[in-house]
């Protein structure tokens, strides 16, 4: 609702009314506004829905359950300050609402967030989403100099309503000035109101439809509808809470699993640490017994060579009666093996279109068809019109569009087999015969030359389909 209208979260959720205008589908008569220290403007403001639309939908918010308790707490605390009201309903909102805004419009290290970034903010609050309203709405509605522009968004973001604005008044630009961060680059259009989900009935037992009941009247929900989703999500919120449990098991055993072997290891380190002090001890028993004694007065001349082979001598034979083993042989010279350098990881998705396609890499490759495939996604999605533009994703459109082998893209696809079959079912142009079979799909009469040329052009920097261009 602020994206499509442009309000303030107190403003959507407590103060905001909305009449329809006559003659115009997509504007409302607004009253409510938030930050008016007493009064009360009335203003026409575009909507990016249908006004229809967009009065349903905030009516049937005000009736959400806990919408209902946040405005009954809030006038509880502050009976008589609309002021302190409106703060609290903000502060009380923020951390969900923000959690949306990034959730869904872009968040830290999105490469492609749906919304970029105000200069200097964080993807955390709904500013974002008034300042890209005024932009669309601006683009849709109105004509004419800049100035005109400016004095236009002024009116719909409410910073005045007069209709003879004063040099005075004029000054509250500078504060629409702040929220003009985006422009546009393709003509804004008139959606129709998203189409609503189909509701089909369900047989149930007496006794469970009197528990659904009662389930509704203990949780305050609107109707039995409600019920079962409340009971359908409780329920997947269990099997995601097994699923952490299990693999929470999982970890724990492996990790038991490791520390065994880490005692074992310590052991056997133990157990070698005492043969070396053994060996220690014998050595140093022999080379006291070695040495002269007074009344066997010898002198032994050895050079610094013969000295170290004699102790490298007697320590092998120390180890060996040690340890009990095959004798050890004196070490001989070791020539060190050489290493091969180790390769470097390429990370190809932070690579650009550009050194991706320039690349003739087998990972390269690989890129090139998952940037093929979204951008015909991305296409489909956000471009194409209907039927006769849109274009399937198969085998010949992903090969074109990569300029990679045929193989390639088969094996890719089978990979991503649920992905290619459920973006295609979507629009209705997987193969009716034999839809399990991606391998099966095809473009019939379709310019697929000239979609391709506008997906690479739009989605792929121009790197891809440079065969069918040429």
């Amino acid at each position: 609702m602020i994206a499509a209208t442009g309000r303030r979260p107190h403003e959507i959720l407590a103060r905001a009314k909305f009449a329809p205008v006559s003659g115009q589908s997509y504007q409302v008569m607004f009253t409510g506004q938030g930050k008016k220290r007493g009064d009360k403007p009335v203003f026409p403001i575009a909507t990016l829905y249908p006004a229809s639309y967009v009065i349903e939908r905030l009516n049937w918010l005000r009736k959400e359950p806990t919408t209902k308790a946040l405005l009954a707490e809030v006038a509880n605390e502050n009976p008589t300050d609309l002021s302190a009201q409106n703060r609290a309903i903000d502060s009380r909102r923020n951390g969900s609402l923000n959690r949306v805004v990034r959730g869904y419009f872009g968040d830290k290290g999105d490469k492609a967030p749906i919304l970029n970034f105000r200069h200097g903010e964080e993807q955390d609050n709904c500013k974002a989403l008034r300042a890209a309203y005024l932009a669309l709405a601006i683009e849709r509605d109105c004509t004419g100099a800049i100035g005109s522009k400016m004095l236009h968004a002024a009116r719909l973001a409410g910073h005045f309503v007069k209709d003879a604005p004063t040099d005075r008044d004029l000054q509250n630009l500078v504060t629409t000035l702040g929220y003009a961060d985006y422009y546009l680059t393709k003509p804004v259009g008139f959606p129709d109101a998203p189409s609503k989900e189909k509701i089909s009935n369900v047989r149930v037992s007496s006794r469970d439809l009197e528990a659904i009941r009662h389930l509704q009247e203990e949780l305050n929900l609107p109707n039995q509808q409600s019920a079962i989703t409340y009971l359908l999500e409780s329920f997947n919120n269990r099997l995601d809470t097994a699923k952490q449990l299990q693999s929470a098991h999982q970890k724990l055993a492996q990790l038991e699993t490791e520390i065994k072997e880490l005692r074992q290891s310590n052991n056997q380190l133990e157990d070698i640490n005492n043969q070396l002090d053994i060996a220690n001890k014998q050595l140093t028993e022999e080379k006291a017994a070695m040495e002269p004694t007074a009344h066997l007065p010898q002198t032994v001349t050895l050079n610094v060579t013969e000295l170290d082979s004699w102790l490298e001598q007697k320590v092998i034979e120390v180890v060996n009666k040690v340890t009990q083993g095959p004798a050890i042989a004196p070490a001989a010279k070791s020539i060190p093996a050489k290493v091969a350098p180790i390769k470097e990881e390429i990370d190809w998705q932070a690579k650009t279109d550009a050194e991706v396609w320039g690349s003739k890499a087998t990972l390269a490759a690989v890129e090139k068809i998952r940037r093929s495939y979204q951008a015909i996604c991305l296409y489909n999605d956000t471009v194409a019109t209907g039927d006769s533009d849109r274009l399937a994703i198969t085998n010949q459109a992903l090969r074109d569009l990569s300029g990679c082998n045929g193989l390639l893209v088969r094996d890719w696809i089978e990979q991503h087999k649920d992905e290619v079959i459920s973006h295609n079912a979507k629009f209705s142009m997987e193969n009716k015969k034999d839809p399990g079979n991606p391998a099966s799909y095809a473009n019939k009469g379709k310019d697929t030359d000239k979609i391709l040329l506008l997906i690479n052009e739009e989605f792929l920097s121009g790197e891809g389909f440079k065969a069918g261009r040429n």
